[in-house]
C-alpha cells in the first residue's frame, strides 16, 4: 500500500488485518522515500506527486533529464511527468508546463496524439472527397494504421478513384502493417 505520508494512512484496518499482518502487504510512505534525485526513475515519478509546488518544476526537469538516459522509457516518462505537473498547476496551459519543463512540446504524447488524429482526420476526409462514403469497416481499418502506414495512405490516396483503390491499398499494404 502506498500512502503519502503516515497521517494519511487509512485509520480502519481491522476488516484486513490478517492481509497487512502477512508478508504479502508492504506499506510505503512516499514522504519516507529519501531524497527524490536518489531513487529510481519510476519512484520518483511517484513521489513528485509529493513534492511542494516551489520545487516540483526542479525536480521534474531532474527526472526528465535522467530520463534521457533510458530512451526506451522516454516517452512514457515525458508523458507522465506533465500529466503530473498538468494536475500541480492547473492554472498554466500545456505549452506554459513544456516551457517551465525545458521540453519542446512536440516532444509529449498530447503533441504526438493530436498529429497522429490530425493526419488520420485529413487522409479519411481525402478518402471521402475521391471514393466517396466508406463503409465503416474500412474506416475502422484506417484508424488502425501506423502513423507511418497513415503517412504512405495519404502520398497514395491521391491517385484513388473508387474505394476499390483503398481496399486494394489496404489489402496490399495489410502485411506490412500487420507484420505477417
Amino acid at each position: 500500500m502506498i500512502y503519502l505520508s503516515r497521517s494519511t494512512e487509512q485509520k480502519i484496518t481491522y476488516p484486513y488485518r490478517a492481509l497487512l499482518e502477512s508478508d504479502q502487504v508492504q506499506i510505503i510512505y512516499l514522504d519516507e522515500l529519501g531524497n527524490i534525485r536518489d531513487l529510481p526513475l519510476t519512484t520518483s515519478l511517484a513521489v513528485l506527486t509529493t513534492v511542494p509546488p516551489k520545487k516540483a518544476p526542479a525536480e521534474a526537469r531532474d527526472i526528465l533529464a535522467r530520463a534521457r538516459e533510458q530512451p526506451q522509457q522516454y516517452e512514457v516518462i515525458v508523458d507522465l511527468v506533465t500529466r503530473v505537473m498538468s494536475y500541480m498547476f492547473i492554472d498554466q496551459s500545456p505549452q506554459e508546463i513544456d516551457k517551465m519543463l525545458d521540453i519542446q512540446f512536440e516532444e509529449t504524447r498530447v503533441y504526438k496524439d493530436t498529429y497522429a488524429k490530425g493526419k488520420l482526420d485529413l487522409a479519411l476526409s481525402q478518402l471521402e472527397e475521391n471514393c466517396g462514403q466508406l463503409k465503416i469497416e474500412l474506416v475502422r481499418e484506417v484508424n488502425d494504421l501506423p502513423i507511418d502506414q497513415l503517412e504512405a495512405l495519404a502520398k497514395a490516396l491521391l491517385k484513388f478513384k473508387k474505394v476499390k483503390d483503398l481496399e486494394k491499398w489496404l489489402q496490399n499494404n495489410a502485411s506490412v502493417t500487420t507484420g505477417v
